[in-house]
């Protein structure tokens, strides 16, 4: 029997075919899957955003307690998730680029609109939080110096902008080491230094914030290159996993995370609840597997994640800042003395109307001279 083969000869069809391979063989690269993950992903992140107050929260029985700790721990498991897309997406184009060539790409698109952001909320800050009347009176300069100083310190400390730092330390990494990437004990480097982060939350060698972990996730955006590498094989495993067997073992790693994240409570920790926690980290690995398992959904899709989240994700800490003063303003002192059943419905409407509304105001970006500004070319 004789087998036909076609064969490309020119440029234009093996570029076709390079193109229908691409984007239709969903054992290698899957990026209608990889934009459910973000819509996904970047929820739980402004849900980790939008707590009002919880981890001041006094509870008085056990079942308050849970409810605390599960509201904290389900807005922590999605950060390193971030950093896995990040390499998953990095791994096609990695040879090609070089350090320079990839920020010069990505300065527009991610830096700038990060910078703008950082400067709204900076001057946003300024204006409601400082006593800008009595620093003029007094003519008191070095106070005016400390205060903005600390509150750009707490944005790219504690708020949700400490990400694209290090993001950027990370990304930098892989490409300067791309001839390496492939390489075990490269891995096994970035995965010593992430132990030593896990632990340093537990005995404090170093500060644990967020500035001296930089270096944390950098092994993450390693493991979403390899993820995409083996995808084939990863897609192989994933399919022989009952979904049973996936929501036990989910279970399971929430549980262990959140039991962590309890203990560090009672170690008076500032984030007790870190991302680079080492089971919120085994927690956040396997939920992104358990998301690629279950695939793409298509009407998650229709909202065009690869074009909205990072516009969400820039915006949504201004919206947050800026709500959480007027629900605080209108609660006053009663917010901390509310039940944990009323506080759990506000923070449910509170968090479901920041993500709806910073959906909206991105859309409209989106179709404005303005979209620049939210990283839309």
């Amino acid at each position: 029997m004789q087998t036909l083969l076609y064969r490309p000869t020119t440029v234009e069809e093996i570029t076709h075919i390079k193109s229908v391979y691409v984007n239709n063989n969903a054992g290698v690269f899957n990026y209608q899957q990889i934009d459910t993950i973000r819509f996904i992903t970047i929820c739980f992140i402004v849900w980790g955003h939008c707590l009002l107050g919880w981890d001041k929260k006094t509870t008085h029985t056990f079942t308050e307690e849970l409810i605390k700790i599960f509201v904290l721990q389900t807005g922590r498991i999605s950060t390193i998730i971030f950093f896995i897309v990040s390499g998953f997406l990095l791994k096609p184009k990695l040879q090609d680029y070089t350090v320079s060539s990839y920020f010069k790409k990505r300065l527009p698109k991610i830096y700038l609109p990060w910078f703008i952001s950082i400067s709204i909320i900076m001057v946003l800050s300024v204006i409601q939080l400082i006593p800008l009347h009595d620093l003029w009176v007094s003519r008191d300069i070095k106070t005016f110096i400390r205060l903005n100083y600390n509150i750009l310190n707490g944005l790219l400390l504690y708020s949700s902008y400490w990400f694209i730092t290090t993001y950027m330390a990370g990304m930098a990494i892989l490409i300067f080491l791309k001839n390496y990437v492939n390489k075990l004990w490269l891995g096994l480097i970035f995965l010593t230094i992430t132990l030593f982060y896990c632990l340093n939350l537990h005995y404090v060698w170093i500060d644990p914030n967020h500035e001296k972990a930089i270096l944390a996730y950098t092994f993450f955006i390693w493991l979403g290159v390899q993820i995409n590498t083996h995808s084939e094989k990863v897609y192989d495993f994933l399919n022989k996993i009952s979904w049973p067997v996936v929501i036990g073992l989910f279970i399971g790693l929430f549980i262990l995370a959140s039991y962590e994240g309890h203990s560090l409570t009672d170690l008076h920790l500032i984030d007790a609840y870190a991302s680079n926690r080492f089971t919120n980290s085994i927690l956040s690995v396997f939920f992104f597997l358990a998301l690629l398992k279950m695939g793409k959904i298509s009407f998650i899709n229709k909202l065009n994640p690869r074009h909205t989240v990072y516009g969400i994700y820039l915006i949504h800490n201004i919206l947050i800042f800026e709500l959480v003063m007027a629900v605080e303003y209108y609660y006053k002192d009663s917010l901390a003395s509310l039940s944990v059943w009323n506080l759990l419905a506000i923070q449910v409407c509170f968090a479901a109307f920041v993500i709806a509304l910073c959906y909206k105001l991105v859309k409209l970006m989106a179709n404005s001279k303005f979209k620049w500004a939210i990283g839309i070319s």
